[in-house]
């Protein structure tokens, strides 16, 4: 996963405290920078890396929502997930 580019999203791997699971930058392009914590299993990762996907997916950097618990409940939701799945899929 180290180094990945698709879409405008960059994808990187990169020791983070254990706390913290990822990191999405958006930039002024419009491409997204997805920071994961290299130091989490195979698994965590792609788990991380969908709900990453998920906020870039559904516009979640440049909408208005105050309450960021609906913008998690959102990457959280299984159906989100499984679309998001079915893109790393196709990166690999």
């Amino acid at each position: 996963m180290k180094g990945l580019f698709v879409d405008d999203i960059f994808i990187h791997e990169l020791q983070l405290p254990m706390t913290v699971h990822a990191s999405t930058l958006p930039d002024n392009n419009g491409d997204y920078t997805i920071i994961i914590n290299s130091l989490l299993s195979a698994e965590t990762k792609r788990e991380t890396l969908q709900h990453e996907l998920v906020h870039i997916k559904k516009g979640h950097f440049y909408d208005d929502c105050l309450d960021i618990t609906d913008d998690e409940k959102e990457a959280n939701d299984p159906v989100n997930r499984a679309k998001a799945n079915s893109f790393i899929k196709e990166i690999r």
